[in-house]
């Protein structure tokens, strides 16, 4: 996204945990005439976000949360320390980054906060209770933001975004019995997608479009049957093969 983002004239912002790798995703789009710095950035923490906040080329007009951490694992082998992390990174973060950059939005009266959140914030799947709460929150946090700055009158928009599983590393090793009809997402074509909803305004993004279906059922069909559902469509077993060679993404 900062690649695609930067080729299109945004002056962009990397805040990663990785400093290393958000030096070099900066560096290369200096590289091609394009405007872009680097921080390094723990967005677990309140003082880290308040000073990579600091660091920017005037006003924030776009914010995209997208920081991310998945531990794969069934809740009796969660460990605390793990559950109040999926909480901080996938979550709790988002209102660290909101409370710091949204009053110079609101004063402009216009700005985008992106939500990265997952269609598993609209349904739960085993071995993901940590990651599912955390993304049911983060579903939460953007519709309440949302009418919250209707409300408000403002011209600050959000979209919310809600993939399926994607091939950046993050559920290498997950499956589905039905993978023809759901195959992991491509990490480009995803960016482009999402770059298109802010373009749009788009209020919710949901990809690919045929999981608009499930949750549509959800809200009309009884729980029993959506379970079913799930479980011959092989959602609860994606996680058993479960590898993750980047199980961990706090940028």
């Amino acid at each position: 996204m900062a690649l695609k983002l930067a080729s299109q004239g945004v002056k962009v912002v990397i805040a990663d945990l990785d400093g290393v790798k958000a030096k070099q995703v900066a560096q290369e789009i200096i590289d091609a005439k394009q405007e872009a710095m680097w921080i390094q950035c723990d967005v677990t923490s309140v003082d880290s976000v308040n000073a990579a906040a600091k660091a920017k080329f005037g006003n924030v007009s776009i914010l995209i949360n997208n920081a991310g951490v998945v531990n794969g694992k069934p809740i009796t082998e969660l460990s605390i320390e793990s559950i109040e992390r999926t909480f901080k990174v996938n979550a709790i973060s988002h209102f660290y980054t909101i409370k710091a950059l949204l009053p110079d939005m609101l004063a402009m009266d216009k700005g985008h906060i992106v939500t990265i959140a997952s269609i598993a914030g609209h349904g739960g799947v085993c071995k993901m209770t940590d990651y599912c709460a955390s993304k049911f929150a983060a579903v939460g946090l953007d519709e309440s933001l949302r009418n919250e700055l209707k409300e408000l009158g403002s011209k600050v928009t959000t979209t919310c975004v809600c993939p399926y599983y994607i091939n950046t590393g993050m559920f290498a090793g997950v499956t589905c019995s039905y993978s023809f009809l759901l195959p992991m997402l491509d990490e480009d074509w995803v960016s482009g997608r999402i770059i298109k909803a802010i373009k749009f305004n788009e209020p919710m993004l949901v990809m690919p479009n045929i999981l608009y279906l499930p949750m549509f059922l959800k809200g009309a069909l009884p729980v029993h049957i959506i379970d079913k559902v799930g479980k011959m469509l092989g959602f609860q077993k994606s996680m058993s093969t479960f590898k993750g060679t980047r199980p961990m993404q706090t940028g």
